[in-house]
């Protein structure tokens, strides 16, 4: 769904106002002979109107294109057929009735762990049954799509093939499609948005559009959208569709469902009341099987039910937000907005299936492959990052050597841990060496390992990087105290050797690593009113600043963009650079043993070959410095000025810098 999203955004980006698909909708519906769109006698202005359109069986819609003898019969797509070639009796150190009361049990300790009560679940009790129909030789490759022919025998999405073929002995089985459902997919929302783009994504074959605009520009009624879609729609892709209208997202889903398969429904505004009365509570967005129980007990199994509760008792046995969200929603309320430009937050590849390492040098290789995806994807959507998480699927302690399904992950426990950068990245090879580290610092067993995640969060657009407060620091820094560069004065020789990548990506575990202070020049205090000369700002610092803050520094010092070019081709002033040695005191030992091993050895035998000398002559070289204990906030500032520049620091970045948080403290 993410990618669709992104791809909406970027259809949004290319739109240039003239929709193809409206024009032929306009010409379509003067034209009285059509056989589609038909002249309405009257023009009917519309309020709001949302339709959701979803495609009737995906995945097996595709697959049938090439396979037309099979229409007619119960199909399923799956990646395994009926043979018991990989059954668990042909395999060894597998254990299924085991693996199967691990599962169960976990389930219940979940359940009862989130609603506290005793006694037998009935939560539990439809999956352990559905699991326990399971004999020893049957196949658990889950269906990841079934069509309404098997759908009549009990078929359902995601139940095993074992179980599935004892209900439908006469079952089709197809493989995967990937180039076809791309193929389709994209049709599909290509399709739409020559209509409209006011289109929110919700899947590879499901989304929500606001028609409102496009109805009341072409004086056309949802049904004759609706039929004349469904229609271009089957003829590009050869695949059916279903679609549904409503005021609001709820309705439009809602109607859908009423229309599947292969059909298409207008819930009207004066239909809505006697329409909820009918629906299933269970059919009702985030109503799952637990809440469906709860309120089954409470004797309520429709909305005309649910309905007849007050606000304050809802509230009261599910909360204020869920009893809220019930109430309105057994009424067909829905309060919540489409929304079409999203932002995309993250991004992630993971993988459950067939992970199965002999040691750490085949754990690293697919770790190194995993991160390179995740790089073409954050690449498609050219954005950075700036915080790597690494999740791990490790085989539970009880459970058996092997699962039941063939290289499935069995029961499994999850564990995860997240490195936030210096600064955000794009880059592949600082990526692959943030997850290496993490999977260090979590020291899993290879052999062990049953799934593999790599996620990127915290995503900042590639021209959108703000600066840090580091950064505005400097910009407002005198350049007569910029003699000194603290970077540098604190690199060492060790590091020398190192990739500037690899500089940037442990810095954070080296600051920490060296515990000793910053010796940092005075500097000149920072005063709101012409605290500085236009001559004395930074140039480089000013021109990574956003657009906005760049022109309002500008405009405050009376700068032209013509001084900022020209200041441009003056050589930059080379800062001092110290090269200091570190002792055995000034190490957190805590710090070192997180280190990846090869900088661990690089620091450990620098402290071996540091002598006294070394010491000496930095101490010598630091001591014409006046030496301060660390940036600090004038204690003269007014309240306002101090105000106005926590305003500008916290606005500067994302997260506060630790050295930031302490200044204000002290003040």
């Amino acid at each position: 769904g993410a990618s669709f999203k992104q791809y909406v955004n970027s259809l949004r980006e290319k739109c240039t106002g003239v929709f193809p698909g409206m024009e032929r909708l306009k010409a379509l519906k003067q034209n009285q002979s059509a056989n589609v769109v038909q002249q309405c006698d009257t023009f009917r202005k519309y309020e709001k109107v949302v339709m959701h359109i979803d495609m009737d069986c995906f995945f097996v819609s595709v697959g049938l294109r090439n396979r037309p003898e099979l229409k007619g019969f119960p199909v399923a797509v799956t990646h395994a057929k009926a043979s018991a070639e990989n059954s668990s009796s042909h395999r060894t150190g597998v254990d299924r009735k085991a693996e199967f009361d691990l599962y169960k049990t976990r389930r219940e300790e979940k359940v009862k762990g989130k609603y506290q009560q005793d006694g037998p679940n009935n939560d539990v009790k439809p999956w352990s049954d559905w699991v326990e129909a399971v004999s020893e030789n049957d196949s658990m490759s889950e269906i990841a799509s079934c069509n309404y022919e098997a759908r009549k025998y009990g078929l359902k999405n995601g139940m095993f093939l074992g179980q599935a073929l004892k209900l439908c002995p006469n079952l089709k089985t197809i493989p995967y499609d990937f180039n076809g459902y791309k193929e389709v997919a994209y049709c599909l929302y290509d399709t739409i948005a020559s209509y409209t783009v006011d289109i929110e994504a919700v899947s590879c074959d499901e989304m929500f559009v606001d028609c409102t605009n496009l109805l009341n520009v072409t004086g056309t009624s949802p049904q004759q959208l609706a039929s004349l879609l469904r229609t271009e729609i089957k003829d590009k892709t050869g695949c059916p569709c279903s679609t549904g209208f409503g005021s609001n997202r709820l309705q439009a889903r809602l109607a859908t469902k009423r229309a599947k398969p292969d059909g298409q429904y207008y819930l009207e505004p004066a239909d809505v009341h006697t329409f909820m009365s009918d629906i299933k509570v269970s059919d009702l967005p985030g109503v799952g099987r637990s809440t469906s129980y709860k309120l089954s007990t409470m004797g309520i199994q429709t909305c005309l039910d649910l309905q007849q509760v007050p606000l304050s008792k809802l509230q009261t046995e599910f909360g204020v937000k869920s009893g809220e969200a019930l109430y309105k929603h057994c009424r067909g309320e829905d309060t919540k907005k489409l929304v079409f430009g999203q932002v995309r937050k993250s991004v992630s590849a993971e993988v459950n299936y067939g992970i199965r390492f002999q040691n750490q040098s085949e754990a690293d290789t697919f770790l190194e492959e995993l991160s390179r995806e995740v790089h073409n994807r954050l690449q498609e959507v050219n954005m950075k990052t700036r915080v790597v998480t690494l999740k791990l699927m490790i085989k539970a302690k009880d459970a058996p050597t092997e699962s039941a399904k063939f290289l499935g992950h069995g029961v499994c426990d999850q564990i995860s841990r997240s490195s936030p950068l210096q600064i955000a990245t794009s880059d592949l090879d600082s990526i692959i060496r943030e997850v290496k580290s993490l999977s260090r610092q979590l020291s899993v067993d290879p052999t062990e390992l049953r799934g593999i995640g790599i996620q990127l969060t915290r995503l900042e657009g590639e021209k959108s990087v703000r600066p840090s407060a580091n950064a505005l620091d400097k910009f407002l820094r005198p350049k007569a105290d910029l003699t000194v560069d603290v970077k540098k004065e604190r690199q060492m020789p060790v590091a020398d050797s190192r990739s500037k990548e690899e500089n940037v990506s442990n810095s954070s575990a080296l600051d920490q690593f060296f515990t000793a202070r910053k010796h940092v020049p005075n500097r000149t205090r920072v005063k709101l009113q012409n605290p500085i000369k236009p001559a004395e700002i930074d140039k480089g610092v000013l021109e990574a600043l956003p657009e906005d803050i760049r022109q309002e520094i500008m405009q405050e010092y009376g700068m032209e963009m013509e001084v900022l070019n020209e200041d441009n081709k003056k050589e930059p002033t080379k800062p001092v650079q110290y090269d200091c040695g570190v002792n055995i005191s000034q190490i957190d030992l805590d710090v070192l043993e997180e280190l990846p091993l090869e900088i661990k050895k690089e620091i450990q035998s620098s402290m071996n070959t540091n002598k006294r000398s070394t010491r000496k002559k930095m101490e010598n070289d630091l001591a014409p410095i006046s030496v301060d204990t660390g940036p600090k906030l004038d204690e003269n500032l007014p309240p306002s000025e101090v105000r106005a520049l926590i305003k500008a620091w916290t606005t500067s970045e994302d997260s506060p810098q630790a050295c930031d948080v302490n200044m204000l403290t002290d003040y």
